[in-house]
């Protein structure tokens, strides 16, 4: 019974050591508390804005390293040069598993935004300088008519300067329709 009541003593000193304005006395069993804050310190968190699609698709990938390792199912099977057939098990493995086809449904996700961050990098650029709008009417824009990333990238300016015009056409002819659609609903 000792043994409990001196660890339970221990616990409750310290936690209330960790606080910073406390008086603890051992010897009398006497615990005095004095607090003139309420709130807690956090740690700060730091948000990296400035990262390229690049790199933050290569920064992903190094993350979630595992993830392309048991997605990887290409070449199971090669040729031995001095003869004989090689089999990959683990490639034969990840290709019939359900881990596989998850991380390979993960990458498709990754890839995916990777596309998104690619053509937002070169779309939003160009529609802020080629159009006079601004706020949601811009934001609407940019989101409803956001091109495929290889027109983006393999278009010429010429080309992507006729895309916008007639997107702006488009876009002036049904603007209520256009930000019905993009508002989220309203929860009721």
């Amino acid at each position: 019974m000792k043994a409990i009541l001196f660890t339970s003593m221990i616990l409750c000193i310290l936690f209330l050591s960790s606080f910073k304005q406390s008086v603890i006395s051992i010897k009398e069993y006497s615990f005095q508390r004095t607090v003139n804050k309420d709130t807690l310190q956090i740690d700060t968190v730091g948000i990296n804005k400035g990262l390229t699609a690049d790199q933050k698709y290569k920064a992903r990938k190094k993350q979630y390293r595992t993830v392309y390792m048991w997605g990887d199912n290409k070449k199971p099977l090669s040729i031995n040069p001095l003869g004989g057939i090689l089999i990959n098990i683990n490639k034969v493995y990840s290709h019939f598993s359900k881990i596989g086809k998850n991380s390979r449904r993960l990458q498709k996700v990754f890839k995916n935004e990777y596309d998104i961050d690619r053509t937002e990098a070169l779309w939003k650029p160009l529609t802020v300088k080629l159009t006079e709008l601004k706020g949601d009417s811009l934001f609407y824009f940019q989101m409803y008519f956001l091109p495929e990333p290889d027109f983006l990238e393999n278009a010429t300016y010429y080309e992507k300067v006729e895309y916008v015009v007639k997107s702006m056409r488009i876009y002036r002819d049904s603007t209520e329709v256009i930000h019905q659609r993009m508002k989220l609903p309203k929860w009721q």
